[in-house]
């Protein structure tokens, strides 16, 4: 009877597929749920969370500490982001996975394109939709294709036969491996990750 519940879907300003045009197939108009892939979204999270919690503590001093000490840490994930893109000449980004990061393209300013949506369940593309990403790479002389983690990479692989590419990860920061999660992989620690693989990705 004590249980709170928070829908921390309602403190951010939600973003539809639709309102995109980073998609090579036509998807549902419905609101991307993977919020956090924004470390701005992140922080206004943890923020909320921290405020959730703290007229339950009687001791509020090491609540307000590790917030204000997180919330750093993701400020500064925040900067090194805009920090790359900003001496960034080219913004195109090419996922041959599922794209659970909308959040992030939008708030860094990137025009990503992907085989599937964040939340897709398909694993194999349509030739039609490889061929349109081939063409991007290619035109656009990109050097890495993207995929995720746990995925079986084939849409990824098959862009790169095609183009010459790379592969290279970007985690969503949703599932872990066991030994990463042994190895104490956090979020700070996979979005710093991608920090050096949004780095590569961009050619600096």
């Amino acid at each position: 009877e004590n249980f709170k519940a928070l829908k921390l879907m309602d403190y951010v300003e939600g973003i539809c597929e639709e309102e995109h045009e980073y998609s090579v197939e036509n998807h549902l108009d419905e609101y991307d749920e993977h919020i956090w892939t924004s470390p701005k979204n992140a922080i206004i999270m943890v923020e909320e969370i921290s405020k959730a919690i703290e007229p339950l503590l009687e001791e509020k001093t090491e609540l307000v500490k590790n917030t204000n000490a997180y919330i750093e840490k993701l400020e500064q994930l925040d900067k090194s982001f805009e920090i790359i893109v900003s001496a960034a000449i080219e913004n195109t980004l090419v996922f041959g996975d599922r794209f659970p990061f909308l959040y992030f393209a939008h708030d860094y300013n990137l025009e990503c394109y992907k085989a599937f949506p964040g939340c897709s369940s398909e694993t194999e593309a349509s030739q039609k939709t490889i061929k349109e990403l081939v063409d991007i790479v290619k035109e656009k002389n990109l050097k890495y294709v993207f995929y995720i983690e746990m995925s079986n990479q084939n849409v990824a692989k098959a862009i790169c036969a095609d183009t010459g590419a790379e592969l290279l990860l970007f985690h969503s920061c949703q599932t872990v491996s066991l030994d990463d999660f042994n190895n104490g992989a956090s979020y700070i620690s996979l979005m710093q990750g991608n920090l050096v693989s949004l780095q590569r990705g961009l050619g600096l």
